[in-house]
């Protein structure tokens, strides 16, 4: 529910968001239900993440929801690319919104997790250092660059 609170809470700001980026959008339910909701039109959502295949899904998530998405986006896409790369090789104000919820368990808390969270994702997309938060911390420092003058960055943390 803390995902879907932090879209609720952004389409909420009711603020015009031309150029979003998801960091680390796993299977790209961020990315399309900003582009999806928000209020006014969004000319372009992209979808960044590590794994191929987390960005194979996101593609056949929007696939299968194409109509809805683009009624109120003129272009998504997802990125496999590492999202520290990414973030330094755009331009400077290049997004309105960064948005993420990246990898933030501690690597020595991985094993008490539960059962079907370790059998079903993806290790490499919940670990981030021995602390959980190598990534984060490292988002946070070079999304300041790729936001333009009154973006907005939120990420989803703990």
């Amino acid at each position: 529910p803390e995902t879907e609170q932090m879209c609720h809470w952004i389409v909420d700001q009711k603020r015009s968001f031309e150029r979003v980026l998801d960091a680390c959008c796993g299977s790209g339910n961020i990315a399309l239900a900003l582009a999806h909701q928000l209020p006014s039109r969004v000319k372009r959502v992209t979808g960044v993440d590590a794994s191929a295949a987390a960005v194979e899904l996101a593609a056949e998530n929007l696939a299968l929801n194409r109509d809805k998405i683009m009624a109120n986006c003129d272009d998504v896409r997802f990125v496999h690319d590492d999202v520290i790369d990414f973030l330094q090789r755009s331009p400077p104000k290049s997004f309105d919104l960064v948005v993420s919820n990246p990898p933030y368990v501690a690597a020595g808390d991985w094993a008490g997790l539960m059962d079907d969270v370790r059998k079903w994702e993806d290790k490499a997309a919940l670990v981030s250092g021995d602390d959980g938060l190598e990534l984060p911390i490292q988002i946070i420092e070079h999304s300041a660059s790729a936001l333009c003058d009154d973006g907005l960055f939120v990420m989803e943390f703990g």
